[in-house]
């Protein structure tokens, strides 16, 4: 009878994928070149989140873990309610310091910006509705808009010379020279686009 193979890294029970690891300690070795490399010991995260609980500082404590594509750090749920068995370590600080969201639709919210960059430090959180932390987000200067978004082709500056332009050069000779669309030069000498430039 064929017996199932396991990882070869001791103390690891899980099920061999390639080269005598698991599929956790291959994808290590991949990236890193160790199938031990980058790995956090168990209970290091909950230490350091049990820590920055503690912190009375109003420094930013920024999450040393796991991070999703966006910045914002992940700790592995306390409860099994969660399917993925991950939630986010800034709301997980949040209810931990000030209690359940009034709303479950609430976000923790930063006052510092740096959420993106894993700040869960207590005092910089508070639950606020979806609205008031997107207003948040333009007062940090963290919101994705003007240079920032991802699909923008103009600079600031090239928005006020096509303001400049309007009503003295026609909109599609000024979409030719921007490479941009007619109707786009059109919202933004309207001022419905890039509306907070004065």
């Amino acid at each position: 009878m064929a017996t199932s193979r396991i990882c070869s890294i001791e103390g690891c029970d899980k099920p061999h994928h390639a080269r005598g690891l698991c599929a956790g300690h291959a994808h290590r070795l991949k990236k890193y070149g160790d199938p031990l490399a980058g790995e956090t010991s168990k209970g290091q995260a909950r230490a350091f989140f049990e820590k920055a609980l503690a912190y009375e500082g109003d420094e930013c404590l920024f999450w040393p873990f796991w991070r999703n594509n966006m910045g914002y750090g992940e700790i592995k749920t306390k409860s099994s309610v969660k399917q993925s068995g991950m939630e986010y370590a800034h709301r997980r600080m949040c209810m931990e310091a000030h209690g359940e969201p009034p709303n479950p639709k609430d976000e923790a919210a930063h006052s510092c910006g740096n959420g993106k960059h894993g700040c869960i430090t207590k005092g910089h959180l508070s639950w606020k509705t979806r609205i008031e932390n997107q207003a948040d987000r333009l007062t940090h200067g963290t919101a994705p808009r003007g240079t920032r978004c991802g699909t923008n082709k103009l600079s600031e500056a090239q928005i006020h010379q096509i303001r400049a332009m309007s009503g003295k050069v026609r909109q599609r000779d000024m979409a030719d020279q921007y490479g941009v669309s007619q109707s786009l030069v059109s919202v933004i000498c309207s001022g419905k686009l890039w509306a907070w430039l004065a």
